[in-house]
Formats: structure tokens, sequence, C-alpha cells
């Protein structure tokens, strides 16, 4: 998964991310931040802006 992401990332060469936030209770949804994380550290040129969103998180619509 994060070789995909580095040579994907590494091809388009984003100027923005937007992703969720690794505080995100849904799993799915940490885990994408953490793995964009990992390729991000293995990239040459990185994004300029990464946004972050928080979903999932407490007693907030929508439950999980």
């Amino acid at each position: 998964m994060v070789e995909d992401l580095v040579a994907l990332l590494g091809k388009l060469q984003p100027r923005e991310v937007y992703l969720p936030h690794a505080i995100d209770e849904h799993p799915d949804h940490s885990m994408t931040y953490v793995y964009f994380r990992r390729a991000l550290d293995r990239l040459e040129t990185a994004p300029r802006e990464v946004h972050r969103a928080i979903v999932h998180l407490g007693d907030c619509w929508p439950a999980s």
C-alpha cells in the first residue's frame, strides 16, 4: 500500500491533499492517514498542503 502511494504521489505531485485525520475513530479513516504519512516520509517532493478532517469522533454525527 505504501509503495503504491509513493508511486502515485510521486507521479501526480499534488499541491494539496485532503484526507481523514489520524485521530478519526473509524479505523479505515485513521489508517488512511497513517499510510499517507508513511508514504510522505519517502517522497522527494511533498505536497505543499495536507488538509485533515475528522469525520467520526465521540458522540457526534455520523455515528460509527
